[in-house]
């Protein structure tokens, strides 16, 4: 990513890939961090992981900022909405270069 930035209502994530983001028990493709503003993603899966993993953070942080506290740990809601999100974008890019939609 060109910008290493991502702006969620007043806060402004830096965007940091690594090779490996481990959390014991479990290993993470990505990992947000509200209090340093900071989301961080593998680098070791392919550049498609990374893009879903990186939406899948961004809805954390959607969550985060607009105090849906209930939906923000809810895993399965957010990569369900990562997931189609992504899909969205990557059937139809024609729709992000339209100036009047």
């Amino acid at each position: 990513m060109k910008n290493n930035k991502v702006k969620i209502g007043y806060k402004e994530y830096e965007i940091v890939k690594e090779p490996e983001i481990i959390s014991l028990p479990n290993e993470l493709y990505e990992e947000i961090n509200y209090e340093k503003e900071q989301i961080r993603i593998s680098s070791k899966y392919s550049q498609k992981q990374q893009n879903q993993t990186f939406l899948h953070e961004l809805i954390h942080g959607i969550f985060e900022k607009l105090d849906m506290t209930n939906l923000k740990e809810d895993e399965v809601v957010v990569n369900q909405l990562a997931t189609t999100l992504y899909e969205v974008i990557i059937d139809n890019p024609h729709i992000f270069t339209m100036k009047d939609i």
